[in-house]
């Protein structure tokens, strides 16, 4: 993936956190926390951002259980991930993650508001996955 913003979604069934990294994927930001109302309108929302933002790629964190076994959340997660493949423009990847809310809470303490909690853990998500990029293009050379 060539350099430009990456959009990163921290998906629930009642918000969904978004977070944007800078053109040179090193710096990452909380963007929106936006009200979960169905995957047809966040496709659309996030088609938005996409193109507003000039977005080169999109990551969906995919919950997983440290058991193995396949959470609700996860298909949850999946079901998203092919509905923004289908309308994006630009490469959309699921991410696996552990426990990103959790850490999410834990840095920000027990009187952050829920949407901030979202978007930190978009946060979360984006700069594990552009550590991971960065890693593995490491490893290439």
């Amino acid at each position: 993936m060539g350099k430009g913003r990456v959009l990163a979604l921290d998906v629930g069934k009642k918000r969904v956190g978004v977070a944007i990294s800078d053109e040179q994927q090193v710096a990452v930001s909380p963007l929106c926390v936006l009200a979960y109302r169905g995957v047809a309108a966040l496709v659309r929302r996030i088609k938005r951002i996409v193109e507003e933002q000039g977005v080169v790629a999109v990551v969906v964190g995919v919950p997983r259980r440290t058991d193995g076994k396949t959470a609700n959340m996860e298909i949850f997660a999946r079901r998203i991930i092919e509905a923004l493949r289908k309308a994006l423009p630009c490469p959309v990847e699921g991410f696996v993650e552990f426990y990103t809310t959790t850490m999410a809470q834990r840095l920000l303490g027990r009187r952050s508001q829920k949407g901030d909690t979202d978007m930190k853990a978009a946060q979360i998500i984006l700069a594990d996955y552009l550590r991971h990029l960065q890693i593995r293009s490491h490893q290439k050379e």
